[in-house]
């Protein structure tokens, strides 16, 4: 057990050295900027321009940090991707309390279930970010089309989880997250390969 943690540990690491300032500076220039420019007029209306920065600038920090660093063992891919996910996801709830502090500013559990949904929205990008690309065309550009497939099932399922969080779609998220790892780990949990 502490061979995996450490191995998740230093693969975050990383990740985090390899993709260096310019993420994060992009990240906070675009908080900022939604800070500066959102009239709390439209606050009354539902229209939140500094949740809707934060949640795209953390996309943005979570693609980049999860493509930064090449090498990684398989052996606990999965695990160092969603420990990336789920810390972008803290510091997306983190950013936010501290940028908006306004009228009708969001609450601590209001900032937590924008984690929460963040992770369960984006987790099947980050588990199939773990799959090494194959050596054939036919291969490559099938599992391009299922990477491409989770991104847009990730940007529908936030932005259902954002706006009116209904049972159905945690369920749609997770059977996402259930067939993303039954892609990825084929013959080693979902699926048993004949005797």
């Amino acid at each position: 057990m502490q061979t995996r943690l450490r191995l998740i540990r230093l693969m975050t690491v990383a990740r985090l050295r390899a993709a260096a300032s310019p993420p994060w500076l992009l990240f906070g220039g675009w908080v900022a900027m939604a800070v500066l420019q959102e009239p709390k007029l439209l606050r009354r209306f539902g229209i939140h321009l500094i949740d809707d920065a934060t949640w795209t600038g953390a996309l943005f920090v979570l693609v980049t940090l999860l493509l930064a660093e090449g090498r990684r063992p398989a052996r606990c891919a999965i695990a160092a991707n969603l420990t990336v996910l789920f810390l972008v996801s803290l510091l997306m709830g983190l950013v936010g309390m501290l940028a908006d502090f306004g009228y009708q500013a969001a609450t601590l559990g209001e900032r937590l279930w924008q984690a929460a949904s963040f992770v369960v929205s984006w987790a099947p990008l980050a588990i199939l970010l773990t799959t090494r690309f194959p050596s054939g065309t036919v291969r490559r550009a099938i599992l391009i089309a299922v990477v491409v497939m989770a991104l847009l099932l990730g940007s529908m399922h936030s932005v259902a989880l954002r706006t009116a969080p209904e049972p159905r779609v945690l369920v749609a998220a997770a059977a996402a997250v259930i067939a993303a790892l039954s892609w990825t780990l084929p013959g080693r949990v979902f699926i048993r390969k004949p005797l």
